[in-house]
């Protein structure tokens, strides 16, 4: 799993935009769970989430994504309906998101991102592009995203680069960056590795967020896909280290 940057902007793999459609079945259900364990002495965060996607027709599919989490004794929760369409010229995903208590999720937040192929190599390039708003209690922040994938090899390795920007209230508006790279391992295993260097807002300040990801995909048939992921990052003045497990159903 991505580096769980909660800037609007999901970069994260099974609990990130719905892919558009590519074959039925047309329905899925994605439930993770995850353990971080704080340096300093501080509580450990636990994190659940659930993802129920469908196909709305052959280039549309529309998901519901919750979760629940506890950071530093605080228990939040979070949900957002997501919809993505495949147009002439790319892929356009939109979400629109709510958390109750707006602390370490946004109250409300808005978010839209596009990809499309460059040039004429057969989408060996694609240009990616996106942004987002999101309002705190104490605090708003706006997102821009801008990068490129690139495709590796032949049999379905690519590498992404983005850079990112945050603005907030406070006049933060630091520049990040986010690289990965995916690929299959073996005909049923698929392995993500990232890095990131980028700004996370939360309710009353932007969170400078630096550390590696990875995450393993296994797809186990036609119906069942297991993921395991983990995470380890620095926030400011606290190391996270993450440990999570994941599980898909389609029908």
């Amino acid at each position: 799993m991505s580096i769980r940057v909660s800037l609007l902007l999901a970069v994260t793999a099974g609990a990130g935009l719905p892919a558009a459609a590519q074959e039925r079945p047309a329905h899925r259900v994605d439930a993770h769970a995850s353990y971080s364990d704080l340096s300093g002495g501080l509580d450990a965060w636990q994190e659940a989430t659930a993802t129920y996607s469908a196909e709305l027709s052959r280039d549309s599919i529309a998901a519901m994504h919750v979760e629940t989490h506890r950071r530093f004794g605080v228990d939040e929760r979070f949900a957002e309906l997501r919809l993505s369409r495949r147009l002439q010229a790319g892929t356009l995903h939109v979400a629109v998101g709510s958390a109750g208590k707006g602390i370490f999720k946004p109250r409300f937040s808005l978010l839209a991102d596009y990809e499309t192929d460059l040039g004429g190599g057969g989408g060996a390039w694609k240009l990616l592009a996106g942004g987002g708003a999101s309002w705190f209690d104490g605090n708003e922040a706006l997102a821009l995203k801008l990068g490129v994938e690139k495709r590796l090899t032949t049999n379905g390795w690519s590498g992404r680069a983005q850079l990112v920007a945050i603005a907030d209230r406070g006049g933060n508006s630091p520049i990040g960056y986010s690289l990965r790279v995916s690929g299959p391992v073996s005909p049923s295993t698929t392995l993500s590795v990232s890095y990131s260097e980028v700004a996370e807002p939360e309710q009353l300040e932007v969170v400078k967020v630096e550390g590696w990801s990875a995450s393993l995909v296994f797809e186990i048939d036609d119906h069942w896909q297991w993921r395991l992921d983990g995470a380890s990052e620095e926030r400011g003045s606290y190391f996270r280290d993450e440990l999570g497990i994941g599980v898909a159903r389609r029908f």
